[in-house]
């Protein structure tokens, strides 16, 4: 699973990369049309409708709950795959704990000494993976203890994206090292690099790494 599955990584990485611009082109132009649309709108039926902010022509929702206590900017919110509970990372390095259904703060993960990049459940929910600017990745139970259980080093760079395997054994991670590495959750073990030389900068971190994921739990 580690070798074949990296390289399919980094091929639907590299076809990711090759689509994105066009993709970003087609949606830019459907923005724009929808905009003009709006526009001949507002215009059309601004006697009638009365005067309006901007603001009210965005559809929004009014917020079930604002859930605050983070003391800096929130990178990435996942759900839990079986309870009402949500996860959100920050760049003040923790990892909170929410229950959605009342919006109730739970509990603070620590361990991060630096912005936490990305996190992301195991199919059952029992493991959280997480990976910081810090250059680690680390697991943590999310079944008992809410520990961290594992941490993995080998990056050389901020690691920007992290996902479980299908079949839940394997952690990937992707990183401005311009690597993808393959790591083994049971021993925590690092079983594969790929590198990925085509990115100069930063890798498509979350979109590409979680389609190349999707791409091999249906190889799979």
């Amino acid at each position: 699973m580690g070798f074949h599955s990296l390289n399919l990584i980094h091929n639907r990485l590299e076809l990711f990369s090759c689509g994105l611009t066009t993709k970003v082109h087609c949606e830019v132009m459907e923005l724009e049309s929808k905009l003009s649309e709006a526009q001949k709108e507002f215009m059309e039926g601004a006697p009638a409708r009365g005067k309006r902010t901007p603001a009210e022509w965005i559809p929004r929702p009014p917020e079930k709950f604002c859930l605050t206590g983070h003391r800096a900017t929130i990178t990435k919110v996942v759900f839990h795959p079986v309870f009402s509970l949500m996860v959100s990372s920050s760049e003040d390095a923790t990892i909170r704990v929410w229950e959605f259904e009342s919006g109730t703060y739970e509990r603070t993960l620590k361990g991060h000494t630096d912005s936490v990049q990305d996190i992301a459940f195991d199919h059952h929910g029992k493991l959280l993976v997480s990976c910081s600017a810090d250059m680690s990745i680390k697991l943590w139970d999310f079944n008992q203890t809410f520990e961290c259980i594992k941490t993995m080093h080998g990056h050389e760079h901020n690691v920007s994206s992290v996902a479980f395997s299908p079949s839940g054994d394997l952690v990937y991670s992707a990183s401005r090292d311009k690597t993808i590495k393959a790591w083994d959750v049971a021993t925590g073990a690092e079983n594969e690099t790929e590198k990925a030389g085509g990115y100069t900068s930063t890798l498509p971190c979350l979109r590409a790494l979680q389609d190349a994921m999707a791409g091999l739990y249906h190889a799979s």
